[in-house]
C-alpha cells in the first residue's frame, strides 16, 4: 500500500492590526493576535506576535508565530513565511524552517522601523497586515489548504479643535475636550508676549489610566493667507508633558531705511489635533477559508 499523497497542508493566517500607529507597546512588550483555529494538525490553535519596536533591538520590527495547542505532534519540519504589508506600502517577505516541536518560530530583527516609518509613525497609521504562510508535510495529518483571518482594532479616541483669535489678543484660554465629556482633556493658554512672540503654555489633565500612547500636533496660521507659519508634532506615552512653548510671530514689514514696522492686526487660525489609544478589540476568526480537505488518499 503506497500513499497517493503524503499528509500536505499549506494555510495561511492572515492578521490585520487598525490603528497600528497608535500602538504603545514599548520594547520588549507585544501585541499579540487573537486565536487562529485552523484545520492544521486536528484543529490547531495558533496566534502571531508583533514587537512595534522589538524585542531587544527598538530599531527593528519583530514578528513569531505560536503552535498554541495540538492534539497530535507530528515528527516534521514547518516551513514557513512572514510577510508584512503597511497599508499603501510594499510588502516584505522572510522564511524559515523549524521543527512541529518547537512551537515558535519567527524573526527578531525582521525590518528595520525605518523601512515603515515617517517621523516615528507609520507611513499610513491605518493599518498592518502580517500574514504567515505555513507549510507541513507529514504522514499524520489530513491535506488541507487554507486562510484563517483575524483582527485587531487598536482603540483610539480623536480630538480636533480649531478656533481663531486677533494678533493683538494679549492672553486667551482654549479648553480641549470631547464632546461627551465635561472635563477638558487639555487647556492651552496662549499669551503674547510683545507683538512678535507668543507664548504657548500646554496643560494637560489627567485621561485616565486606560490612555496609552498618543500624539499630539498644533499648528497656527495666518487666516487671511491661508500660510501655516508655525506647527508642532509631538508623540509619546501618557501623561501628556506640560510644557511652554515660544513662537516668534513673522508678521512684519522692513522698510528701505531698515526700520522694522508691525504690519496691521490679522486673524489668527489656530488648530489642536490629538489622539490616543485606550486599548484593543479582537474579532476572532473573522473568516475561515478552507478550499481543500480530505483524507490521505492510498491505493494497493
Amino acid at each position: 500500500m503506497e500513499n497517493l499523497e503524503r499528509g500536505r497542508s499549506e494555510y495561511t493566517l492572515v492578521w490585520i492590526i487598525e490603528n497600528v500607529g497608535h500602538a504603545w507597546q514599548t520594547l520588549g512588550e507585544k501585541l499579540v493576535s487573537p486565536k487562529f483555529i485552523t484545520h492544521l494538525q486536528e484543529n490547531s490553535t495558533w496566534t502571531l506576535e508583533l514587537y512595534p519596536r522589538g524585542v531587544s533591538n527598538e530599531e527593528y520590527i519583530s514578528c513569531f508565530f505560536i503552535i498554541n495547542s495540538a492534539d497530535k505532534v507530528p515528527n516534521c519540519d514547518v516551513d514557513f513565511e512572514i510577510i508584512i504589508t503597511p497599508n499603501g506600502g510594499s510588502s516584505r517577505a522572510r522564511s524559515a524552517s523549524i521543527p512541529f516541536t518547537a512551537r515558535r518560530g519567527g524573526f527578531p530583527c525582521f525590518m528595520k522601523r525605518s523601512e515603515i516609518l515617517f517621523g516615528n509613525q507609520f507611513l499610513n497609521p491605518n493599518s498592518l497586515t502580517l500574514q504567515c504562510r505555513i507549510k507541513l508535510k507529514s504522514h499524520i495529518h489530513d491535506v488541507c489548504f487554507g486562510e484563517s483571518f483575524v483582527k485587531t482594532h487598536i482603540l483610539v479616541k480623536r480630538i480636533s479643535h480649531s478656533c481663531y483669535f486677533a494678533s493683538d489678543t494679549a492672553y486667551k484660554s482654549i479648553c480641549i475636550r470631547q464632546l461627551s465629556e465635561s472635563r477638558p482633556f487639555m487647556i492651552i493658554r496662549i499669551q503674547r508676549n510683545h507683538p512678535n512672540e507668543f507664548e504657548i503654555h500646554l496643560n494637560p489633565n489627567d485621561v485616565g489610566s486606560n490612555a496609552r500612547y498618543f500624539t499630539l500636533e498644533l499648528g497656527l496660521a495666518d487666516e487671511v493667507t491661508g500660510d501655516k507659519f508655525w506647527n508642532r508634532r509631538y508623540r509619546g506615552w501618557s501623561p501628556l508633558p506640560q510644557q511652554s512653548i515660544f513662537v516668534p510671530v513673522p508678521w512684519i514689514n522692513q522698510s528701505s531705511e531698515n526700520t522694522v514696522t508691525p504690519v496691521r492686526r490679522r486673524l489668527i487660525k489656530f488648530d489642536c489635533e490629538v489622539a490616543y489609544s485606550t486599548g484593543e478589540d479582537h474579532a476572532e476568526n473573522e473568516r475561515v477559508v478552507v478550499t481543500h480537505r480530505c483524507d490521505i488518499e492510498t491505493r494497493v
